[in-house]
C-alpha cells in the first residue's frame, strides 16, 4: 500500500499559469501518438506518450552522437522487436510520481510481492496481477521500498520545499529549432518561471561521481535543450538549472547541484551540432553507422610511458 500519509503537504496544487497551453492533440489518448504529428506547444502527456511521440529529444540526440544508425534502429526500425518494460524507467517514473504527484501514484502503479514466475503457482499469480493492472505499471514491493526511501531522503534535503512547491510538473514541450526547423522536445521535471529542477537517481551522488554522470549521460545537453525550449515556447529565460540527485542504495543520500553556465553552453554547442546531423539524415533518409577513422591506444598509455622515461 502507498505510504501517502508521509507525503501529506509535500505537493501543493496551484492554479495553471496562463502561459501554459495545456491542450491535447486530436488522437485517442489511450494510444501513443507514434505517427501523429505534434504541433509546437505544451502538453499534459503521460511519460509513455511523450516518449512515443514525434520530435527529437536529448535521448535521441545521444543516440545520434553514437551513430545515426543507432537512432534509426531505436526509433524508426519497423522490424524492431517490441521492448519489454524497462525496470529502471519504471522505477524512475515511480520516484518522480511519489515526490511530485503522490496522489497519482496508485493510478499509475500497482505494487506486487516478489513472485517466483518459474513455478506454476507463480505464473498464475503473476497473470492475476497482469490482468488487474490495466494501464498501470507493475512495481515490486522491494523496489517500492527503495523508491519510498529515496523519496523520503529527497524530502529531507535543504530548501527542497522551495524547489518543488508552486511549480509545474513534467510538462511536455515541443518546438521547432530555429536553424534546422527540426521538431524538438523536452520534459522538465520541475518548472518555475526562471528555474528548472531535475530529479536524478545514481549509484554515487558525490561531487566528482555526479560530475562524471553529467558528462556520461549528456545532462549538460539536456539542460541546454530545456533552456531553449522554454525560451521558444514560453519566451522565458531559465537562469538556473538544478539537479536533485539521490542515491539508489542505503543510505539514499541526496545532493543538490547547480549546473554552471559554461557547461550549459557546451551542451548547447553539442546538441545544435547533433541536430544538424539528425536533420541531414532525415532529409536524405540515410542513417550511417560509424565512420572509418584512425584508431590508437588511449592517450593515458602514452602519458604513462612518458612519465616512465
Amino acid at each position: 500500500m502507498l505510504k501517502d500519509t508521509f507525503f501529506n503537504g509535500m505537493h501543493v496544487e496551484v492554479d495553471d499559469i496562463d502561459i501554459f497551453r495545456e491542450t491535447e492533440p486530436d488522437y485517442d489518448s489511450e494510444l501513443p501518438p507514434i505517427k501523429i504529428p505534434i504541433k509546437p506547444g505544451i502538453y499534459d502527456f503521460s511519460n509513455e506518450n511523450y516518449h512515443a511521440s514525434t520530435g527529437i529529444s536529448c535521448s535521441g540526440l545521444k543516440l545520434i552522437k553514437k551513430s545515426p544508425l543507432h537512432y534509426w534502429h531505436h526509433y524508426l526500425n519497423p522490424n524492431k522487436p517490441v521492448e519489454k518494460d524497462n525496470k529502471n524507467l519504471i522505477i524512475g517514473s515511480a520516484l518522480h510520481t511519489l515526490v511530485l504527484e503522490p496522489k497519482l501514484f496508485n493510478d499509475r502503479f500497482i505494487t506486487v510481492p516478489k513472485i517466483d514466475k518459474r513455478t506454476l503457482k507463480g505464473k498464475e499469480e503473476w497473470k492475476i496481477y497482469e490482468n488487474a493492472k490495466g494501464r498501470r505499471s507493475i512495481l515490486l514491493e522491494e523496489d517500492f521500498e527503495k523508491i519510498y526511501n529515496m523519496a523520503s531522503s529527497i524530502q529531507k534535503a535543504p530548501t527542497i520545499d522551495k524547489l518543488i512547491k508552486g511549480a509545474q510538473y513534467e510538462k511536455s514541450l515541443y518546438w521547432r529549432d530555429e536553424e534546422t526547423k527540426a521538431l524538438t522536445k523536452a520534459r522538465p521535471d520541475i518548472l518555475h518561471s526562471s528555474l528548472v529542477c531535475d530529479i536524478k537517481t545514481t549509484e554515487d551522488a558525490s561531487y566528482h561521481a555526479f560530475q562524471h554522470s553529467i558528462l556520461k549521460y549528456g545532462y549538460y545537453m539536456q539542460c541546454a535543450i530545456i533552456q531553449d525550449g522554454c525560451k521558444a515556447i514560453l519566451d522565458k529565460t531559465i537562469t538556473d538549472f538544478l539537479f536533485i540527485v539521490v542515491e539508489k542504495e542505503p543510505p539514499f543520500a541526496t545532493a543538490i547541484y547547480i549546473l554552471g553556465e559554461e557547461s550549459i553552453e557546451k551542451g548547447r554547442e553539442e546538441y545544435k551540432s547533433l541536430l544538424k546531423i539528425y536533420s541531414e539524415c532525415t532529409s536524405k533518409n540515410e542513417w550511417p553507422s560509424y565512420k572509418p577513422e584512425l584508431i590508437n591506444l588511449p592517450e593515458y598509455i602514452f602519458r604513462k610511458d612518458q612519465l616512465n622515461e
